[in-house]
């Protein structure tokens, strides 16, 4: 949900030592998640986004000791923020979603992902990768780019970060977007499933019920 933005600053402040803009990740921080390359892509535009920092949401899995040696090695060690582990039912998520002035999602397999969706409900643009699920569940509410190709992921939050049109045109679109993802929705679309196999299994056991002479 959306927070009043005074409010959000001064609980970043406070909780997570956070006082200046930021690129937001959330998620685990292991290799399929293409944290190495979304540490790089930061590098590219750290220089021109010289009081923005990137704050990585999420358990420390097989990419952590190389992201934080990337990191340290770019001399950007104060400027890559770890978090470790996010609660999705806590107030903590939401005061970062809504803090953030871009969520990235560069990750090259996902299953339906919900962080685009949450950050879009929160007034957040999205960049994410092309690849696997995420064009899915993002549509046109995103600004999706190649994972694989570090430049992508860097004009990717270069162009949502400097141009207010675009950044605005990606809140609306992801307003729309988190409308036709209710959990409700859903829930109708799966019993809709669930009855055709039913109805399905039945009619072809009375098919087999016939060949077979079985009444």
């Amino acid at each position: 949900r959306i927070e009043d933005r005074e409010l959000v600053r001064s609980v970043l402040r406070e909780r997570f030592q956070l006082s200046t803009p930021y690129l937001l990740y959330v998620g685990a921080l292991s290799r399929n998640k293409n944290i190495l390359r979304l540490v790089e892509a930061f590098a590219i535009i750290s220089t021109e986004f010289p009081d923005l920092t990137l704050v990585l949401a999420g358990p420390f899995e097989n990419a952590y000791d190389e992201a934080v040696r990337s990191a340290r090695e770019k001399g950007l060690e104060n400027r890559v923020r770890f978090l470790g582990p996010v609660s999705p039912e806590g107030e903590d998520i939401n005061h970062l979603y809504n803090g953030a002035e871009v969520l990235i999602h560069p990750s090259l397999s996902e299953g339906w992902v919900a962080p685009p969706i949450e950050a879009m409900a929160c007034g957040t643009p999205v960049v994410a990768a092309n690849t696997s699920s995420i064009p899915e569940t993002c549509e046109d509410a995103a600004f999706l780019v190649d994972p694989l190709n570090i430049e992508a992921i860097a004009q990717g939050a270069r162009e949502v970060l400097s141009d207010p049109q675009l950044r605005q045109s990606l809140i609306e679109s992801g307003f729309r977007r988190v409308r036709e993802c209710q959990w409700s929705d859903s829930a109708a679309r799966l019993e809709g499933i669930f009855r055709e196999l039913i109805q399905s299994g039945q009619l072809h056991r009375r098919n087999d019920e016939r060949r077979t002479g079985r009444f």
